[in-house]
């Protein structure tokens, strides 16, 4: 009987592993389809973030708006105990800003803006308003709402003219 000769390229059968000495090929932990899964996942998480910050600088220019707020400089603290205000409170109220309390624009109407820190942070809340406590004045900045409270970061203030 003749011998059979395999027909087209032929390796011989080689056996990978501890007994043979011949190291294992490394082994592909992940098919195609976690591959596929794990791009999805990523594509998801950028579209989520994306959406997140869209929705967040949105939500900034609707909350903040530039505006003139016409009021009297008082030291807030003071002012929602006691309903502290004028020149007869000025020096308590100097002397509560510069140990680090926040000063504001109480307005006519009873609003209360308290002045936040400018987006610089170059400067203190209280560094425009300083001259002017207990005086009436016309500030002008960015105005921010939220949970009841009035905020003011303030660009400028002058005094209110009468």
């Amino acid at each position: 009987m003749a011998a059979v000769k395999p027909k087209g390229h032929w390796e011989p059968f080689t056996i990978h592993g501890a007994r043979s000495g011949i190291p294992k090929p490394p082994h592909n932990h992940f098919s195609h389809e976690e591959g596929c899964m794990k791009k999805r996942l990523l594509l998801m998480l950028t579209l989520v973030i994306a959406g997140s910050i869209a929705l967040t600088a949105q939500d900034k220019k609707e909350s903040t708006k530039e505006m003139t707020i016409s009021g009297e400089v008082v030291d807030v603290a003071c002012y929602l105990a006691q309903g502290a205000k004028g020149e007869d409170h000025a020096k308590c109220a100097i002397a509560c800003a510069k140990a680090g309390g926040a000063l504001g624009i109480l307005t006519a109407d009873g609003k209360l803006y308290v002045s936040l820190l400018p987006d610089s942070h170059k400067n203190g809340p209280n560094h425009l308003l300083m001259d002017h406590v207990g005086h009436l004045v016309e500030a002008k900045g960015y105005v921010r709402v939220k949970g009841g409270v009035n905020g003011l970061m303030i660009k400028s203030v002058s005094m209110a003219k009468m």
